[in-house]
């Protein structure tokens, strides 16, 4: 609320339940090639809203790309403007400790286009179910959608490895190209697309060994999109996958979660003839995954109290295998041993560091 009434910036916003932190991140990268100066702030421990103000007043012409949760939004239709431009990635059943309800946890969501006015623009994901529902909520902007069944990449081969990803960059292009990047500049910015902390980010690579860390995987979808990515990447490779899973629970179910992680750990197993090695941490939520995981036969688990014996077991697995594809994607939320997912990203890197990197 505070940042919203004395920025004079022009704001792009960005909130959703998956992907927005990259799809900040990519809008950024790509409205460099026009404003070298653009920041990001909002959700994230690098650049918080209130920390970025005294910067952006030095410069008010140049565009904000602002990353905002649900929380965030709660008071943003008491604010005195509004996001210049507004972009909802996709919505999903999350946080229902905090709402009661799915549509509840919306209408949050929905509070950052409220108060937009015609001049303004609402960015909004084709394909997801929810957008009927937004556009039920009357928004008064402009919209421009992203769609898969209309590519959205201005004829680009975007080589982006993943669904999920490929979402996010669509959606990231709609937003530049609104603000003037052209598609021929779009391509040619994509080739550098950085990597994003804790999104699925590679943090070790060599022919044996690939560490992930996917830290700010916190919800069932979350982690699904990485159970349904990163078998391929070991196949491809031909390495043994060790999945890292677990945490706090945010009144989730994990039913779907297990049957996608089952499916995958049958197909790898009996297709490729490779090994599929299931780690998870103690917590609320990952009670619920032994649960949901209790009625398929073939899934193997092992469970641990702390973070750091998980990794030195993971570490003898590794050694005798003579190598393999670490993921660690928790697909829950992380307060009942870490301060937040960014917290956990850092210890899981430490560990990786300290114990896995031959």
């Amino acid at each position: 609320l505070i940042f919203f009434n004395l920025v004079k910036n022009p704001i792009i916003a960005v909130t959703g339940t998956r992907g927005k932190t990259t799809t900040t991140n990519w809008i950024a990268h790509f409205l460099k090639a026009k404003w070298p100066n653009v920041q990001i702030a909002g959700n994230t421990p690098d650049n918080p809203l209130l920390n970025a103000i005294s910067s952006l007043e030095k410069d008010s012409k140049t565009p904000v790309v602002v990353e905002l949760s649900s929380w965030q939004l709660e008071f943003l239709d008491r604010a005195d403007r509004a996001p210049d431009i507004a972009v909802i990635t996709n919505l999903y059943e999350d946080h229902m400790n905090r709402y009661s309800s799915m549509e509840e946890y919306a209408m949050a969501k929905a509070n950052i286009f409220k108060n937009q006015t015609k001049e303004q623009t609402l960015i909004l994901n084709k394909d997801n179910e929810w957008t009927k529902w937004s556009l039920e909520q009357k928004p008064k902007s402009k919209i421009l959608y992203s769609s898969s069944a209309e590519l959205t990449t201005g004829g680009i081969t975007t080589g982006i490895d993943g669904e999920h990803n490929t979402e996010n960059l669509r959606m990231a292009f709609v937003v530049a190209n609104s603000m003037g990047i052209s598609w021929k500049e779009l391509g040619d910015l994509t080739s550098s697309l950085p990597s994003v902390r804790f999104r699925q980010q590679y943090i070790y690579e060599n022919d044996k060994l690939l560490i992930v860390n996917d830290s700010a995987s916190t919800s069932p979808d979350a982690g699904i999109a990485a159970i349904r990515w990163f078998p391929e990447e070991a196949r491809r490779k031909h390495l043994p996958l060790f999945l890292i899973a677990g945490g706090t629970d945010k009144g989730l179910s994990y039913e779907k979660w297990a049957e996608v992680l089952a499916s995958e750990i049958s197909r790898y197993r009996d297709a490729e003839r490779l090994e599929f090695h299931l780690f998870l941490l103690e917590g609320s939520a990952t009670d619920k995954m032994e649960k949901a995981l209790s009625k398929y036969r073939d899934v193997e688990m092992s469970k641990y109290q702390d973070l750091e014996t998980l990794v030195q077991d993971v570490k003898k697995k590794i050694d005798e295998a003579g190598g393999g594809i670490i993921v660690f994607s928790p697909g829950a939320a992380s307060f009942e041993k870490f301060k937040n997912e960014f917290d956990r990203g850092e210890q899981f890197g430490a560990l990786a560091k300290k114990y896995l990197v031959i």
